[in-house]
């Protein structure tokens, strides 16, 4: 398991339990502070995926929410950065069909031809069987 998803598991966990046994304030503003912590995380995350398909997620979705160190989004803005990742990652993947789909199609298409010779000749040859002439 990766290091994120084991973060934001033990997160979630700390969040459950605080949920169901907190009964003061200060459980309260420890829960909050688990929530940040839990959507910086998730921020962090969704920013990585981001850059890997070329995408500044700082400009393209927002607005993003701050405080001394941190940058994070909340759950709307997060579902839309998804949708962003998802078109960035979609062009990505329509850009290289694009570029390979000619060059297998003509790959295929002189594997058909070598194929096609071969039969021919192995035919002219006599070294494929032909069927019982009938009468």
């Amino acid at each position: 398991m990766s290091g994120y998803k084991r973060e934001r598991k033990a997160l979630a966990r700390q969040i459950a339990n605080l949920e169901s046994y907190g009964q003061h304030s200060s459980d309260e503003q420890r829960l909050n502070r688990l929530k940040l912590k839990l959507m910086v995380l998730d921020s962090d995350r969704l920013r990585e995926r981001a850059m890997r398909f070329g995408v500044n997620l700082v400009e393209a979705v927002g607005p993003w929410h701050t405080d001394e160190a941190r940058m994070w989004l909340r759950e709307k803005e997060q579902t839309n950065a998804r949708r962003v990742i998802n078109d960035a990652r979609f062009d990505w993947w329509k850009r290289w069909i694009g570029l390979l789909s000619p060059a297998v199609s003509v790959l295929i298409a002189l594997l058909a031809l070598l194929l096609a010779a071969l039969a021919l000749y192995l035919q002219l040859k006599g070294k494929i069987p032909r069927p019982p002439a009938t009468h």
